[in-house]
């Protein structure tokens, strides 16, 4: 039997931390296997970078693979007024995994 694979979008935020500890705790009664994912869009500095550290050190405290990205939307996208576009396009890496 295959399990179910469920992929968290990890921003480190309360809900999808929440989310993460809950499926956690429930992956062996449902047989699902869960991993974390976390894209780092550079817009708040050194906030960012703490954000994806602490996804990081979460998912080895729950034994859960742990994947992630770093996309200076600013930079790339050519600025504020194209972040929303730009989000919508690096989501591509959430559906790679």
């Amino acid at each position: 039997n295959r399990k179910d694979f469920v992929l968290v979008a990890l921003s480190g935020g309360a809900d999808s931390v929440c989310l993460l500890t809950a499926l956690c705790q429930l992956r062996e009664k449902y047989e699902i296997s869960v991993c974390a994912a976390h894209l780092n869009h550079m817009l708040r500095g050194k906030d960012a970078d703490s954000d994806e550290k602490f996804a990081q050190n979460l998912c080895l405290e729950l034994n859960v693979p742990f994947f992630s990205k770093k996309a200076d939307l600013i930079i790339t996208h050519g600025g504020a007024g194209s972040i929303l576009t730009a989000v919508k396009n690096n989501n591509i890496f959430f559906i790679r995994i």
